[in-house]
């Protein structure tokens, strides 16, 4: 769903255009499919269509220059693997310190909850992004 509503959110800002943004899950089975209730939640709310989303691994050979987890724990997790990027929590770089709970497995509100927060992080991380391609922060 991130990956989803921060490319969205980027199509804004042409100062952003040369931003890639894949994710990636710490327990993630490379090639599964997104869950029914991701898809349903972003194609209703959002319009968004992630049906060719297929997930993968966070591996030690990933290239980023900034990896932005969902939770505290998983950010410990991606930090254990060593990878060559810095490492941090979506809410703690929107300026929130806010976890986003993984509502995989659990009822379709998780979904919708979850969407939603992360849909206003990441209007918060743009924003950021906005503001450090103009120089307006130190």
């Amino acid at each position: 769903m991130v990956e989803a509503l921060l490319r969205r959110r980027l199509k804004d800002h042409p100062t952003l255009e040369t931003v890639d943004v894949s994710s990636a899950g710490t327990i993630a089975y490379d090639g599964n499919l997104p869950s029914a209730d991701a898809v349903e939640e972003l194609h209703q709310r959002y319009g968004l269509d992630i049906n060719l989303h297929r997930a993968r691994s966070v591996t030690k050979q990933m290239e980023a220059d900034l990896v932005l987890t969902m939770d505290r724990t998983t950010t410990a997790e991606v930090e254990s693997i060593g990878l060559n990027a810095p490492v941090r929590m979506l809410g703690d770089f929107a300026g929130t310190g806010e976890e986003v709970a993984d509502p995989y497995g659990g009822p379709r509100v998780g979904y919708r909850r979850a969407a939603a927060q992360l849909d206003r992080l990441i209007g918060e991380v743009v924003a950021r992004l906005v503001d450090d391609s103009s120089g307006e922060r130190g």
